[in-house]
């Protein structure tokens, strides 16, 4: 009987246990979710020197490990946030365009992609290690699709002119910018927008100068 009840008296240890290992797992995953918010929102804030923000080919071209700020909007990617990475991808929206009857309208699906190549970069988020924050950061600060934004920083170490990444130390979320694209509107690849005849798609961008007003703090 005393063997018996030692048993018991074991598996009921075990399964206290066992439950108190289980809490602290559950209890520590939230924890660790909420430092990396924590981290992630301190990226966020007033870039300094925002009017002189390049454009997205023009950033592309900046050398590894060189400082950069530059402009953009989210939009051009069927995915624009990595999961459970903080990852996100801008494109120039003189170029990249928005097609607002999708069901995911920043895919910019009308928008060639040669161009979407050329104009678009890579933004990530990385610690004091160099190595990118292991949570999304769609909804950080309010950051999702269709934003517009500027981000300063430097180009990451392994970043060249055909796969720009960069590595954000300022991100700010501003107000949309005049340019000459047509605006976001109806296309089911008919090319039809809502404030003209011309699209992305059927013409020449090189004919005619993209300049815009610089973005301006919301």
């Amino acid at each position: 009987m005393k063997t018996t009840a030692y048993i018991i008296a074991a598996l009921s240890m075990l399964a206290l246990n066992a439950c108190k290992d289980k809490a602290a797992t559950e209890n520590a995953a939230p924890a660790a979710s909420a430092a990396a918010t924590s981290a992630l929102q301190g990226y966020f804030g007033t870039v300094e020197g925002k009017e002189q923000a390049k454009d997205i080919k023009d950033a592309r071209k900046t050398a590894a490990g060189e400082t950069v700020t530059v402009r953009g909007r989210l939009v051009g990617a069927e995915d624009i946030f990595a999961n459970g990475q903080a990852f996100f991808k801008i494109g120039d929206p003189s170029f990249v365009i928005a097609e607002m009857q999708e069901e995911k309208p920043y895919t910019a699906c009308c928008t060639p992609q040669d161009v979407k190549t050329a104009n678009m970069l890579t933004i990530q988020l990385a610690d004091k290690e160099g190595m990118v924050i292991e949570q999304s950061v769609k909804g950080v600060n309010g950051l999702k699709e269709l934003d517009y934004v500027v981000v300063s920083g430097k180009m990451a170490p392994d970043s060249t002119e055909t796969a720009p990444v960069l590595n954000a130390e300022k991100i700010e979320i501003v107000k949309a910018w005049a340019t000459n694209a047509p605006k976001d509107g109806k296309c089911d690849c008919g090319h039809d927008h809502k404030d003209g005849e011309h699209t992305d798609a059927d013409h020449d961008h090189a004919e005619h100068d993209h300049t815009a007003e610089k973005p301006a703090a919301q």
